[in-house]
């Protein structure tokens, strides 16, 4: 009687144990959520653009705003978004640079900046992304959007999952070229966002930093390509992003430079003049150069902290490693002190994906977060099969604690 008496004792301990195990597994080991940088103190820069942000690119830190959350026609600068969802289908493989795309109706009957694409007409995704990205062109645009997604409804459709996706809660779509629409609007704020993103991806760097070119496609007279960001040509560093003028919008940028390893954003919205809205990027720009300075602590794929146990996982340990390059910007002369802690949760719960994020390296000065990188799952982690996975828990019952 006493036999049986313990062996239901085991039973009901390993039952319980299993329930609790399966409760509890979904928040074992779930990595703090990323903070947002706060915004330094900063001199007010007297500017006459009704909105404005300046960001560091790196961390994400705001280090100069006025109105950034007011609601405004983007004009052009949409095609930050066109051309991020175009490099997007490149890098998925579902399109291709050599892809011909044909000219349709509502491509061809655009106003504004155009390259004057005739219905029909046949040109190559990297020609169409030379006239948006460097000429702004509108017909150019529409057909790219046609190409990626079908129909422009349906490119609108992923502009606004992507806007999203980049925590611009401020931003609607309505479509890929710029032109005024009441439901077309967006902030400085979630333009930085999105530029920052924008900036992530070489080669539309690449793209929007030409100042001047030809295009000909299969055509017999090449056209000229004139950017209107005067900035890539005359500010040191600047490759991007874009201009834009509606008369609903005033003038608009989204513009970046890099100087070394520290990335500026500079987005402007409703500034009342061309020269206006150049001169006060440049004065953003030269305040974020001038006052601040971005430190690599660690290069992507190095690894930290001690391996994190994967519970019912094969194998079961895993070492973290940095997703990509760790950079924290700091003001110039405060580099000193910085000290880097690594958040690592003692196990997670399998299957791990490749890049899962498992815990963060935090980096401080004097006590106060500077800045964080994720550390993610190098490889992919299978769970256990059954007779792995009822061993692991009957250890975990017969003998806690042992670390196994």
């Amino acid at each position: 009687m006493s036999s049986r008496l313990t062996f239901q004792r085991k039973a009901v301990t390993v039952f319980l144990a299993i329930a609790l195990s399966l409760a509890a597994s979904a928040a074992w080991g779930a990595p703090k959520a990323q903070p947002v940088p706060k915004k330094p103190q900063a001199p007010d820069l007297n500017l006459k653009s009704a909105s404005v942000v300046l960001m560091e690119a790196a961390s994400g830190q705001i280090i100069y705003e006025k109105d950034p959350h007011e609601r405004r026609h983007p004009a052009s600068v949409t095609k930050v978004m066109t051309l991020v969802l175009v490099f997007d289908a490149l890098r998925e493989g579902k399109i291709t640079l050599d892809d011909e795309v044909e000219a349709s109706p509502s491509a061809t009957r655009l106003g504004g900046t155009q390259i004057w694409l005739e219905v029909g007409e046949r040109m190559k995704v990297s020609d169409l992304l030379k006239a948006v990205a460097i000429a702004s062109a509108n017909d150019a645009s529409v057909a790219l959007a046609e190409h990626v997604a079908g129909t422009e409804e349906g490119f609108v459709a992923m502009m606004n999952e992507k806007a999203q996706e980049l925590g611009m809660k401020n931003t609607h779509f309505a479509n890929p070229h710029g032109l005024d629409a009441n439901d077309h609007y967006t902030t400085a704020h979630d333009l930085a966002l999105l530029s920052r993103y924008a900036t992530s991806q070489p080669e539309l760097v690449q793209l929007t930093s030409i100042y001047r070119d030809k295009l000909k496609g299969n055509r017999d007279k090449e056209i000229d390509l004139d950017n209107r960001n005067k900035l890539v040509r005359f500010y040191q560093g600047a490759d991007g992003l874009k201009t834009g003028w509606t008369t609903g919008a005033n003038y608009t940028l989204a513009a970046t430079a890099k100087r070394g390893e520290t990335r500026m954003i500079a987005t402007i919205m409703g500034a009342p003049d061309a020269g206006t809205r150049m001169a006060e990027a440049r004065k953003m720009l030269d305040f974020g150069f001038a006052s601040f300075h971005s430190i690599l602590v660690a290069k992507g794929g190095e690894a930290f902290g001690s391996p994190v146990r994967v519970k019912r996982g094969v194998p079961d340990r895993l070492t973290a490693v940095l997703a990509q390059d760790f950079l924290v910007t700091v003001r110039r002369g405060q580099d000193k002190g910085l000290v880097s802690e690594v958040e690592l949760p003692p196990g997670v719960e399998a299957p791990v994906a490749q890049g899962q994020v498992l815990g963060y390296l935090v980096v401080k000065k004097d006590g106060i977060e500077a800045g964080r990188a994720p550390l993610v799952a190098p490889v992919p982690v299978a769970r256990a099969g059954y007779f792995r996975l009822t061993w692991e828990i009957l250890w975990d019952v017969l003998w806690p604690g042992s670390g196994r």
